[in-house]
């Protein structure tokens, strides 16, 4: 079965600072542990949609649907920290969904600076 979800990070800032200048909570926080630091903290915020949708659309949307009404503070809290979008698609026997990133996705991404990574299985 083709699957696929999609989460935003805010990472290298306290989650408990981004949570309470954004006035809206993570669905996770997470230590992420590297090489030879002591690691670094990430807000996350899951995407919504269905995970059988074949639309990467849908994702994109459920995730800026949260954010579009607070948009200014999210620039503020992206300018201090790393942000990235984790993509991530399971290709089963139906075949690729569908992977577009509309223009107005690209523009919100750069916005915050955002670094996309796309992980396919």
């Amino acid at each position: 079965m083709t699957k696929q979800g999609m989460y935003l990070v805010f990472a290298g800032l306290n989650p408990d600072l981004v949570t309470e200048t954004l006035g809206l909570k993570p669905t996770r926080e997470v230590l992420k542990k590297g090489r030879g630091d002591e690691g670094r903290l990430e807000w996350i915020l899951d995407s919504d949609a269905d995970p059988k949708s074949r639309s990467g659309s849908q994702h994109f949307a459920s995730i800026f649907g949260k954010l579009d009404p607070i948009w200014g503070r999210v620039i503020s809290i992206a300018a201090t920290c790393d942000v990235y979008v984790n993509w991530f698609v399971e290709i089963g026997d139906e075949g690729a969904p569908e992977m577009n990133i509309d223009v107005s996705v690209i523009r919100k991404l750069s916005e915050l600076g955002a670094a996309i990574d796309i992980d396919l299985f």
